[in-house]
């Protein structure tokens, strides 16, 4: 209790860490001591990404429908926590997953 006191007389405030964790997974915000894995089939439709292939091109590459690569899209966006395909591409090329 004194140590809360002293922080908000220096103007801090205190947050219990449990309480972080769950803020930050409402927020799905990346936890920066999780380590990012991505499945073969991810690293492989990145790598056609970088090869600016379109959706429908991948989906046939890759034997699936367009929409389940909409879908693995969407779902590498929220792991990488970027916003497009080229953040993605950025993203996977400084991890080394894709050349």
């Amino acid at each position: 209790m004194i140590q809360t006191i002293q922080a908000a007389i220096r103007g801090e405030i205190l947050l219990a860490a449990d309480f972080l964790d769950f803020v930050q997974q409402r927020t799905n915000l990346p936890n920066v001591q999780q380590e990012v894995l991505l499945s073969d089939k991810e690293q492989e439709i990145l790598q056609l990404v970088a090869q600016g292939c379109t959706n429908k091109a991948i989906a046939s590459a890759i034997g699936v429908t367009q929409r389940t690569v909409e879908n693995y899209l969407s779902k590498l966006f929220v792991k990488l926590n970027v916003e497009s395909r080229a953040e993605a591409v950025i993203v996977a090329k400084e991890k080394a997953w894709i050349k």
